[in-house]
């Protein structure tokens, strides 16, 4: 499915720039010349990512591919060489996030960020070679990555591709852009921000990439309602149940938790996610409001800010909202977080630390930010599984315990 653009609408409120409408797509078409649907953000950038490649053997190696994005690109890629190609990722970073890019045969590198989330500017440069096809920035937490401009410059200078990952912030607005457009091209998953079994966005900005795309059999949307989109419906109203009665959660977890079993590797959850974008998701697209959905979130958003100041051994990363943006949750920095994620269990909010590191990064100490904002960072909800009375009543939660350690 590709949707073309409309013309921009004026802005009218801090939270709902371009004004309100109603459906997903009317608000992409506002800020998106071009993009398309997707199960997963993966397979998305895997279509992308392809596209990027050298057109046969010959070129195959990256010297003999000059001046990369803005040749002109017909033929279709040859894959049956070793590849040399690299793409450089933040190692702060999903693990799963690497597989399309192994499975085209290309070499995913990690470059280490600071504390302040930005890319680090030396190791980013040492990484960076002339099989560099492509740079990927992220959105955390649907806000724009602190020290972007640098990751653009980079790309710019070293004749890159620059992939804006918005994963978390499907309708995220920085300065009149929307997150996921800023690079050549860019991927967000909207079931990250909506209540829906699947779906992400495909954008492409740069015009010939926009040529190049050949969609695999994951793009686009479902013909029919599928047995996942049953058992998700089923789920989100176990867990809804679960939530109104945290002693029935207490009980009810662990057995889930048996019955699941352990989680999954990175290629088996991509493998997993190959399937294009649920009917379901598309309906609830077409019918939701973006304007209440960020106005909640940011309303949530504050609620939180207001518990965190209270609360020692939780620092928000980010401590203010930027008018646009749509957070997907709030990333706090734990002193102890086994602890906190311990004390809201108990009054029913399950909470985890963000995200599963991928094995290259936590076990080499040049990534040792990385290692430590993956071990400690916890993603407290701001969408329809709290509101703004709950969320004062776990702050109290949160402060009772501080309390009595003091």
């Amino acid at each position: 499915m590709v949707a073309s653009g409309r013309q921009r609408q004026r802005r009218t409120h801090e939270d709902e720039p371009g004004g309100r409408s109603t459906g997903i797509g009317s608000f992409l078409d506002r800020y998106a010349p071009e993009y398309r649907l997707y199960g997963t953000g993966k397979v998305a950038l895997r279509d992308a990512v392809a596209a990027m490649l050298p057109e046969t053997a010959a070129d195959s190696h990256p010297s003999h591919s000059l001046d990369r994005r803005q040749s002109a690109r017909s033929e279709p890629v040859d894959r049956t060489t070793q590849s040399t190609w690299n793409v450089l990722l933040p190692a702060y970073v999903p693990d799963a996030v690497a597989e399309p890019l192994r499975e085209l045969g290309v070499e995913p590198r990690y470059y280490a960020i600071t504390p302040e989330l930005k890319p680090d500017e030396a190791d980013l440069a040492a990484r960076t070679d002339e099989g560099t096809l492509a740079i990927v920035s992220i959105d955390y937490f649907g806000f724009p990555q602190p020290g972007v401009d640098l990751v653009v410059a980079h790309a710019a200078e070293h004749d890159c591709y620059h992939v804006d990952d918005n994963a978390h912030g499907a309708l995220s607005v920085a300065d009149g852009k929307l997150l996921g457009t800023l690079g050549d091209v860019g991927i967000t998953s909207l079931w990250k921000t909506l209540t829906v079994p699947n779906g992400a966005v495909l954008y492409v900005t740069n015009e010939r990439l926009r040529e190049r795309i050949d969609p695999s059999t994951c793009a686009g949307v479902a013909d029919t309602v599928t047995m996942d989109d049953v058992s998700f419906v089923c789920a989100r109203g176990l867990d809804r149940v679960l939530g109104a009665v945290p002693d029935l959660r207490r009980v009810v977890d662990p057995i889930v938790d048996r019955v699941s079993g352990d989680v999954p590797g990175p290629a088996a959850r991509y493998e997993a996610g190959k399937r294009p974008c649920s009917k379901l998701t598309a309906a609830v697209c077409a019918r939701v409001d973006p304007a209440s959905i960020r106005m909640r979130r940011r309303a949530h958003y504050r609620a939180w800010l207001d518990e965190l100041h209270q609360i020692d051994g939780l620092t928000p990363l980010f401590e203010t909202l930027p008018v646009g943006i749509c957070p997907q949750c709030v990333p706090v920095e734990a002193a102890r977080p086994a602890v906190v994620q311990s004390q809201l269990a108990t009054a029913g909010l399950d909470v985890h630390t963000w995200p599963r590191l991928p094995a290259d990064v936590v076990a080499d100490p040049t990534y040792e930010t990385a290692q430590t904002l993956g071990a400690s960072v916890l993603a407290l909800p701001v969408d329809q599984a709290v509101d703004t009375d709950r969320i004062a009543s776990l702050g109290a939660t949160l402060r009772s315990v501080n309390d009595r350690r003091c």
